[in-house]
């Protein structure tokens, strides 16, 4: 089900990949559309604008004129993210998709950021984007209040002298965070032991700490025939 949205007399039309008719399921949400509202407030003259889980495309589509960097979690994410801008005669050549944790080539002015669940993974795409910016980059963290964390403001006041938390808005807020601390490079992989052996995972990633136990009892009791080839491992997290 495609849903419209407006912004500057022009209207866009987004559907979520995979597409569904639950009319409550749409491809972006009042966090999406308050850091669109902020990122029309700042001084925008010649922008290098990165973007950080966009799932749908939602801000790639509203700010494409300004050839975003989309920073991609999936491979379904860059799918979506293409048929929405097909949809809105938006053209995919001038958008650059970027791996995790990719370095930037350019200098960042502005990046919006859709503050992820996961605490860890926050902090780790705040490492990314502090490397690329300069003393003048703004950047935006929106949210929905509901998922409000003390943790987020900490994170951020790790990485930034100001921390300012906007107004609530349709049950949303956006942190603008500026003026970068020195910084040193940190380690954003996790090191597991488990049973004398050592597995790394990137921040992010389910169960951060510990193999789950889940996972251990069903590697502790499955029964594989050795003559197996072929094994698909379904929503594998960091491929224990």
């Amino acid at each position: 089900m495609k849903n419209n949205f407006t912004h500057n007399t022009k209207s866009y039309a987004f559907e979520r990949h995979p597409a569904t008719e639950q009319r409550s399921l749409q491809a972006w949400n009042a966090a999406d559309e308050l850091i669109l509202e902020h990122f029309d407030s700042l001084e925008k003259a010649e922008s290098n604008v990165s973007i950080y889980n966009d799932r749908f495309g939602f801000l790639t589509c509203l700010l494409h004129e300004f050839s975003p960097n989309i920073i991609l979690n999936f491979t379904s994410q860059q799918k979506s993210i293409v048929q929405n801008l097909a949809a809105n005669q938006l053209s995919d050549d001038t958008v650059s998709f970027v791996e995790p944790f990719s370095n930037l080539d350019q200098n960042i002015n502005i990046a919006v950021l859709k503050i992820p669940k996961s605490m860890d993974l926050f902090r780790a795409q705040l490492m990314q984007i502090v490397k690329s910016l300069n003393e003048n980059s703004t950047v935006l963290c929106g949210f929905m209040t509901r998922h409000f964390t003390s943790q987020m403001l900490e994170i951020a006041g790790e990485f930034f002298t100001n921390v300012e938390q906007s107004k609530a808005s349709k049950k949303s807020r956006v942190l603008i965070l500026s003026d970068v601390k020195p910084h040193q490079e940190q380690n954003i992989i996790n090191l597991i032991s488990y049973k004398d052996r050592i597995f790394q995972q990137y921040f992010g990633v389910f169960s951060s700490n510990n193999i789950d136990y889940a996972s251990q009892f069903f590697v502790e009791n499955w029964k594989i025939e050795k003559d197996i080839k072929k094994v698909l491992d379904l929503a594998s997290g960091n491929g224990f």
